[in-house]
């Protein structure tokens, strides 16, 4: 047992294939750090040890690990559990590699971490990202704290010293009261960082705090996302980012672990409004699917027979795929709020306002949610506007058991 024996250090991923380079170390960031030995015993030590069979919440966590276990410290042997293992300095070893590399990522802030920007926030810090998190409700930040965020005491303390601002919040009055003014976050920012918005915002708004950030040296880039919440969880979110282009390419990794389908859609303005118009498609859908339904259960044509026949037909939609369960189920949604339907369908219209028409659907369905949020309450969840025709009608959408 007290016998040294010589190891390599390299790294193997769960499936086929090694991962040799910095880069790929990077990628490969959830695999398991192994050490090949003459004696099966050390690996498995090393695998259940440095990394427990799981990713460390952070790179500081990692590189903590590590350093601790006395493996990045270059050309010597260290003693584990009566083994002599010999590893080889920072230009040969994966490990003092993924180290180094880890240590070169964006320290980052995550500014209001509700229903999308919790998970976005929790993506990054399981990318191994430093990130500090703020959120005017300290309870939001609790389970990212255990994951490895910081929490910081203040919006100031969250943005002090960091490459990155990420920012997730209900809507523009809400971003403007963060952004603007003497204690406003753009006036707390060093030259060079980066805001990324994801909130959906108004045009005008985000022209506005593109023209101040600049002044300040600060790059604002928005990126409004869409999806629900489940897909924010998954990494699966649609960003559609407005501002300029070297900006978005440096920071494409980010927008890399948040979403799935990322676009850059030219200036500043252009990432609210495509984000508008697809919300526009979504909230028109929510109100006519209860109609489609409710005209199939009049008719005496099971339920579940109606939407399958929906989900086969040119009438399909991301609302009959993903949003009828919760009709059925009779919770309508609680992920997003009526306040926030009738927020986004505002400044949808407004945008046609602006440039000189109306929108006529935009309009009517805007009536349709302002309806249903005096009925329900601004905080119902957003297919209460099915809930609003149930209770018309008097019939209520719940398919017979299978």
């Amino acid at each position: 047992m007290g016998k040294s024996r010589q190891a390599h250090c390299t790294t193997r991923p769960f499936a086929a294939g090694c991962a040799r380079s910095p880069q790929q170390l990077r990628n490969s960031y959830s695999q398991w750090i192994c050490v090949f030995t003459s004696d099966h015993t050390v690996a498995t030590w090393f695998q259940q040890t440095i990394f427990f069979g799981r990713r460390p919440a952070s790179p500081d966590g990692a590189k903590h690990r590590l350093q601790n276990l006395s493996i990045c410290t270059g050309l010597r042997n260290i003693g584990l559990d009566g083994f002599g293992v010999s590893t080889f300095g920072s230009q040969h070893c994966p490990i003092c590699e993924l180290c180094e590399t880890m240590s070169t990522l964006p320290k980052l802030a995550f500014i209001g971490v509700g229903n999308m920007g919790n998970p976005m926030a929790m993506n990054l810090v399981k990318a191994g990202y430093s990130v500090n998190v703020f959120d005017i409700d300290p309870a939001k930040t609790s389970h990212l704290q255990q994951a490895g965020a910081h929490v910081a005491s203040s919006l100031r303390a969250a943005v002090t010293d960091v490459d990155v601002v990420m920012v997730s919040l209900p809507g523009p009055t809400q971003v403007a009261q963060v952004m603007l003014g003497e204690e406003g976050m753009l006036n707390m920012l060093g030259q060079g960082t980066t805001v990324i918005d994801t909130t959906t915002s108004s045009v005008a708004l985000i022209q506005q705090l593109v023209a101040l950030a600049e002044k300040n040296g600060v790059h604002y880039l928005e990126a409004p996302v869409t999806n629900a919440v489940d897909f924010a969880a998954l990494g699966r979110l649609s960003i559609f980012v407005g501002g300029s282009l070297t900006a978005f390419e440096t920071h494409k990794p980010i927008f890399n672990v948040i979403g799935e389908k990322i676009f850059h859609v030219g200036k500043a303005g252009n990432g609210a409004t495509v984000k508008l118009l697809t919300n526009l498609l979504w909230f028109v859908s929510a109100a006519t699917i209860g109609e489609a339904l409710m005209l199939g259960a009049k008719a005496d044509i099971p339920l579940n027979t109606v939407w399958e026949a929906i989900k086969s037909s040119a009438g399909n939609s991301w609302v009959a795929e993903h949003d009828v369960p919760s009709i059925f189920a009779g919770h309508y949604d609680p992920s997003f709020s009526l306040a926030l339907c009738c927020k986004d369908l505002g400044l949808i219209n407004d945008i046609a306002h602006s440039q000189g028409y109306q929108l006529p659907m935009g309009s009517h369905v805007l009536a349709l949610f302002e309806k249903a949020q005096a009925v329900y309450g601004p905080q119902a969840a957003e297919l209460h506007v099915v809930k609003l025709l149930e209770d018309q009608v008097g019939h209520y959408l719940r398919p017979e058991p299978v």
